[in-house]
Formats: C-alpha cells, structure tokens, sequence
C-alpha cells in the first residue's frame, strides 16, 4: 500500500514527465524558427547583395556630362 509520500512522489514524477515533453516540444518549435529567420536574413543578404551590384553597375555605365554654362 502506497503511503502519502509515494503518492506525491509519483504525482510529481508523471508532471515532470510531462513538462519534460513540453519542454523538449518548446525547444523544437524553437529551433525551427531560428532555423527559419536564419534562412529569411540568408536571402534578404542574398537580395541586398544583389542590388548592391546592380547599383555599381549602373554607376559605372552613368556617362557624365560636362556642365554647360
């Protein structure tokens, strides 16, 4: 026969249990989207870098004209 302290020690086992689940389903969920604003600030790089180039290159096209006064 189980003794009032066995019957605590059980109860809080099974919700430790529980927020140990919980816990490891936060971290994933977590993760995930680190994963996600990772790969979002990989391509906004991508597209700055990108018009960066454009930029340049149609800097170096400009034909400057001279000033007529």
């Amino acid at each position: 026969m189980l003794d009032d302290k066995d019957v605590k020690i059980r109860e809080l086992t099974a919700e430790l249990q529980k927020e140990r689940k919980r816990s490891a389903a936060l971290q994933e969920q977590l993760d995930m989207l680190l994963k996600d604003m990772e790969d979002h600030s990989d391509q906004l790089s991508k597209n700055i870098n990108g018009i960066v180039q454009s930029v340049k290159e149609l800097e170096s096209r400009k034909i400057v004209f001279p000033n007529v006064g």
